[in-house]
């Protein structure tokens, strides 16, 4: 398998998801999620979207990709109510309540600080960015590979898989 590594310097990924990564249906989606991942109404029309995808030859409802469509779709739930509600629930929302909070406060250690949650916040909302750009391939029919063939499930899995694996891997460790 040709192994390549990912723009991030982290780990080495498969070709054909670089290739994915990289493809001007995917960019789209990424613009769009800009967007989107400030709207409750948008969020919300997302997941609808996601839950009522067909695929010809897979039913989402399967198992196998059921698992990572709820855990995405979770963190879509969480930043609905976080925007509608005030209430941070994501990393992004908690990150910006931090900064906040620091704002005014004394001297140069509130200025270090807030930057460092100014940087944490920026990657935190890039991240959830990310989640709502491949749940918006994912609910997209004219994406990479045409969700109306037989294999057309087999991109959206795959960038499905790859965004919650970037996920687990920002999790701290449960001991």
């Amino acid at each position: 398998m040709l192994r390549v590594t990912c723009t991030e310097g982290r780990e080495p990924i498969d070709r054909r998801l670089a290739d994915l990564l990289a493809s001007p249906a995917f960019a789209g989606c990424r613009r769009e999620a800009v967007a989107i991942s400030t709207d409750p109404g948008r969020l919300r029309e997302l997941m609808r979207q996601v839950e009522q995808k067909q695929f010809a030859g897979w039913d989402v409802s399967d198992s196998f990709g059921r698992v990572n469509v709820d855990i995405a779709c979770a963190v879509l739930d969480a930043r609905i109510e976080e925007l509608e509600c005030g209430a941070p629930r994501t990393e992004t929302g908690l990150l910006e309540q931090r900064r906040d909070g620091m704002i005014g406060g004394a001297g140069a250690d509130a200025s270090a600080g807030t930057s460092r949650l100014d940087a944490a916040a920026i990657i935190a909302g890039a991240r959830l960015q990310l989640f709502v750009a491949v749940l918006y391939y994912f609910a997209k029919s004219d994406d990479t590979v045409p969700d109306h063939t037989l294999p057309g499930h087999l991109d959206d899995l795959t960038l499905l898989r790859w965004v919650i694996d970037v996920a687990r891997r920002e999790l701290p460790a449960l001991s």
